[in-house]
């Protein structure tokens, strides 16, 4: 059983809206902020990352946050959504990837095939990635009068050179080792208000590749490398999307959500100095994510607001891996892992004693995973001619 407490402070001098939202908001209501769950159940601007059909309601706006959450983590963002007559355009910098949206399947997949994701090693060869440097979002919504709709772009890149030089057969050769990773997401959602009820939609893709290359030439040009090696992820990406129907009954709004997520990766390991360039096997990681809840919000004064969700979570890995051995025969295997979290319990709350601070605490309570199964299932086929 796990318990999370938090407490966060926010103070806004320029734009009275900071105050009413952003990363300290999350985190200090709902907790975890790389869960699916805030976006789902907590009405907050980080929304429109979820679904940027909302980045219409929140135009005319500025977020600027440091990123201090209670896990300790430091993710520093910023940007502004502006409106322009039936439309409004936003733009924001830093934004980790996965941080505010639904992420979870494509996390599980890329930890699998780098430790810790982006500027972790390789699983497969335990070479080094580039971490992530660059990170944009840019969103649009448009106001259809009956329905808002919206699209959104995350783009984030890394990518680092270095040069050396080794000693080999007692001459110098020079290395260079290239590493690259690129992350792009695309998602569209659309918001029909209808009163007291606002169903809204979307959808989200993402694409990731990721590599390291490793040469190293000897003083000589004239001579074959002594060293050149391609590792990396391909074919590495991810579907999904998402409902949420909120239910305003003043002063208390209920809003029942579902996401759900499926992504699939492949690592990859090429040694161009042999003839044919060798290869390794062919692995491919999948998994389906997933949350299921509601959550109620009660604000019976504009300075005081409760907030309270329960939720249930589930998270799939499986591994598939086919090792070719003397060219006819295969050899493979996979493993599985299923992890469910029900219930998930948690409850925030937030007041404004004055107009510059806000007080923010939650308590989050999960059960520990009712069903995980995880398993090794060898096999072996033979190729005829």
């Amino acid at each position: 059983m796990r318990i999370t407490r938090s407490l966060a402070f926010a103070a806004a001098f320029l734009i009275p809206s900071l105050v009413l939202a952003g990363p300290a908001r999350v985190d200090g209501l709902v907790g975890n902020p790389t869960s699916s769950r805030n976006g789902l159940f907590l009405e907050d601007e980080l929304n429109q990352f979820l679904n940027p059909a909302h980045a219409y309601a929140y135009r005319n706006r500025a977020l600027v946050s440091l990123g201090l959450t209670s896990g300790g983590s430091f993710n520093p963002l910023g940007g502004v959504t502006m409106g322009f007559g039936p439309a409004a355009i936003g733009l924001y910098l830093n934004r980790p990837r996965g941080l505010y949206t639904d992420q979870d399947a494509l996390n599980t997949v890329l930890t699998n095939l780098m430790a810790g994701g982006h500027g972790g090693a390789f699983a497969l060869s335990e070479g080094a990635s580039a971490p992530l440097f660059l990170q944009i979002d840019l969103i649009a919504s448009f106001d259809l009068g009956a329905a808002q709709v919206g699209i959104g772009v995350y783009a984030a890149f890394g990518r680092t050179l270095t040069r050396g030089e080794v000693l080999v057969d007692d001459d110098f050769a020079t290395t260079t080792n290239t590493l690259s990773s690129n992350f792009v997401s695309f998602s569209g959602g659309g918001v029909l208000p209808l009163g007291s009820v606002a169903p809204e939609v979307w959808v989200r893709g993402g694409l990731s590749t990721a590599w390291n290359d490793t040469l190293a030439q000897p003083a000589d040009s004239s001579l074959d490398p002594t060293f050149d090696q391609l590792q990396g992820i391909r074919d590495t990406g991810s579907i999904g999307g998402g409902f949420r129907l909120p239910i305003d009954l003043d002063p208390v709004t209920i809003t029942t959500g579902l996401s759900i997520r499926y992504a699939q990766g492949m690592p990859f390991f090429l040694d161009r100095l042999t003839n044919p360039p060798m290869e390794d096997g062919v692995t491919t990681v999948s998994s389906i994510s997933g949350v299921l809840g509601v959550g109620v919000e009660l604000s019976p004064v504009e300075q005081f607001r409760l907030v309270g969700t329960l939720s249930a979570e589930l998270d799939t890995a499986v591994i598939d891996t086919n090792n070719d051995e003397e060219g006819d025969a295969f050899a493979g295997g996979r493993s599985s892992t299923l992890r469910v979290r029900a219930p998930v319990l948690s409850v925030g709350a937030e007041a404004n004693p004055i107009d510059v601070l806000w007080i923010r605490g939650s308590f989050a309570r999960g059960s520990p995973d009712r069903s995980t199964r995880s398993g090794c299932r060898p096999t072996t086929s033979t190729a005829t001619r």
